[in-house]
């Protein structure tokens, strides 16, 4: 995957505002490690869909598992650059908490900020599909980084440890 060739050094503000992923961003937090960008975006696909559909069946979580969740998707989503899911997902988290602290009006606004999560995190997950069809892979696991300056073969690679790491019980 080119971060470069699909815009991750012209992700301006007048770019954001078009795309759901600043791409620029992530670039910046994998050190321009792509391999490890591909990977970061292909598991905020899978995980950030997995939250949307547990937030959308709320009716089966307590208000603060929901918030839970919605705080660790909006973790994950300013992770890659996908703001407009993260702020989605902070609203959530706020009328969660508000359900949980028994505001009678709180349901029924944390029933539309699920709605408009579940509605970024579909534009999100479509804009990650649509760069798996300009030349990276889309499905399944991306190659592993090879070693690079300072790294062997086996060794950890600790970029990739923290950058997973904001993934931790999303599901």
């Amino acid at each position: 995957m080119s971060l470069t060739a699909i815009g991750g050094d012209r992700a301006g503000p007048a770019m954001r505002g078009r795309r759901e992923l600043d791409l620029g961003h992530l670039r910046r937090q994998c050190l321009d490690d792509e391999a490890l960008a591909a990977e970061l975006l292909t598991r905020f696909r899978a995980e950030a869909r997995a939250a949307a559909r547990r937030l959308a069946n709320a009716d089966r979580l307590s208000a603060s598992a929901g918030a839970e969740v919605a705080h660790r998707l909006r973790g994950a989503a300013l992770g890659i650059g996908a703001f407009a899911v993260a702020r989605a997902a902070e609203a959530v988290e706020v009328r969660a908490r508000a359900v949980a602290g028994r505001d009678p009006g709180a349901a029924l606004a944390m029933a539309a900020a699920v709605v408009a999560l579940c509605e970024a995190v579909a534009r999100a997950t479509a804009e990650i599909d649509g760069l798996g069809r300009s030349g990276a892979p889309s499905r399944g696991s991306p190659p592993a980084a090879p070693p690079g300056p300072g790294r062997s073969a086996g060794a950890p690679d600790e970029r990739r440890k923290v950058g997973l790491s904001a993934f931790a019980g999303l599901d």
